[in-house]
């Protein structure tokens, strides 16, 4: 099954210009709207992991396996619907910050 995805209506038109022409599963999608939706504006792949995984069940978020969401955010990225901002150091070892693509 396929999307289009969407922009928000408070976002620059290139973001709909961009929105228009992105085909995504219904997993990808589910995943980008709960970014969108539940996410702080920059996170980290152990940070959305978390907070999906707690969501699941819930209307519009489909069980994934932890492997699938960073499989699905990784998709995202190569859509240019998200992008890394740098790292942060939580541990032994840096991680990469996102953040939905304006």
């Amino acid at each position: 099954m396929t999307a289009t995805a969407h922009a928000r209506h408070t976002d620059p038109h290139t973001s709909h210009e961009a929105a228009a022409t992105v085909k995504v599963t219904r997993n990808r999608l589910a995943l980008l709207t709960f970014i969108k939706t539940s996410m702080p504006r920059q996170f980290t792949d152990k940070q959305l992991v978390a907070a999906y995984t707690k969501a699941q069940g819930r209307p519009g978020v489909p069980e994934q396996a932890e492997s699938g969401i960073r499989t699905r955010r990784k998709e995202l990225a190569d859509a240019k619907l998200l992008h890394t901002i740098g790292t942060v150091k939580n541990g032994r070892r840096p991680e990469q910050l996102w953040e939905v693509a304006a």
